[in-house]
């Protein structure tokens, strides 16, 4: 049992080494801008504005949601102008790339580190340019994403691929057919995104570069400060702080994380298509991290 604050952020530092903090990260790769930039409109950087949950918690810089939707329509002009000032120069600041890291518990009285689940909570400014960047890819992506993809997906949910894995269940057993199941969770899924192989993907799905360089960006130069971990995972009265750079995972905002973890895992072309059931050929049901 750690002893003091310093033995607590040591032991989480430890526990998530293998995943978020592998140093056999390569160097941030360089990314050749060629392709023509479209600036960004004013509705394009109003819209994911407005459509920011309420009371929800800031990131490291304390400013809420409710906030920057109570500006004046100056203020958010200015802000679409930072944000295509980082579309042309394809540099983001350290305010838009740091984040606080906190321990959830999954169960009552967690003790163990492996009894929290741990996220980063990210600047509300930072979620903006996270929400302009995915309008801009979400359609290239949508196009590669397999059919039998649900989860963190438009008009499919894992209520849908559940209904369809019930009813493929029950007609097999009509025609007393023989039905194999294998199911397969991705432990820390999130976690273990490689950064590499996912801008290797965004390259392969045809991504422009600007926002490929700007994804590189987010994921290369991330950090995030422990205060709140040690703090909600024992109660310390006392704050020790230590800043620290994850070098793979997702980056922490359901925005982007859900809709790369899924591009990578069908891109990734692994799975093979065997099973024929009425004219549709069924390799998997993906269901966010977790295949069927």
């Amino acid at each position: 049992m750690p002893q003091d604050d310093a033995d607590t952020l040591n032991r989480w530092t430890e526990y998530t080494g293998e995943d978020l903090f592998n140093e056999r990260r390569l160097e941030k790769p360089s990314i050749d801008v060629s392709d023509n930039l479209v600036k960004l409109a004013s509705s394009e950087v109003v819209k994911p504005i407005s459509d920011l949950a309420r009371n929800k918690s800031p990131g490291e810089d304390e400013i809420p949601a409710e906030l920057l939707q109570a500006m004046y329509t100056s203020g958010k002009e200015e802000i679409t102008t930072l944000i295509n000032d980082i579309f042309k120069t394809g540099v983001i600041k350290k305010d838009l790339t740091s984040g606080v890291f906190v321990a959830l518990p999954k169960v009552d009285k967690a003790t163990y580190c492996s009894d929290h689940r741990t996220i980063s909570l990210i600047s509300h400014a930072s979620k903006i340019l996270l929400k302009v960047i995915m309008k801009r890819i979400n359609p290239l992506i949508d196009k590669h994403l397999d059919d039998t993809q649900f989860g963190f997906r438009k008009g499919k949910g894992t209520t849908d691929g559940t209904f369809l894995l019930r009813n493929t269940c029950e007609r097999m057993m009509d025609c007393q057919k023989d039905l194999n199941l294998c199911f397969i969770d991705y432990a820390k899924a999130f976690n273990r995104v490689s950064h590499e192989k996912l801008m290797e993907v965004l390259a392969r799905a045809g991504i422009p570069s600007h926002e490929r360089r700007l994804v590189c960006e987010v994921y290369w130069n991330q950090s995030g400060t422990t205060e709140n971990m040690i703090q909600r995972s024992i109660c310390t009265a006392n704050i020790y702080c230590k800043r620290l750079s994850p070098k793979r995972a997702a980056y922490s905002s359901t925005v982007s994380t859900s809709t790369t973890f899924d591009m990578l895992m069908t891109l990734s072309s692994w799975q093979s298509r065997k099973n024929n059931f009425r004219l549709c050929w069924i390799a998997s049901l993906t269901n966010a991290k977790s295949i069927a």
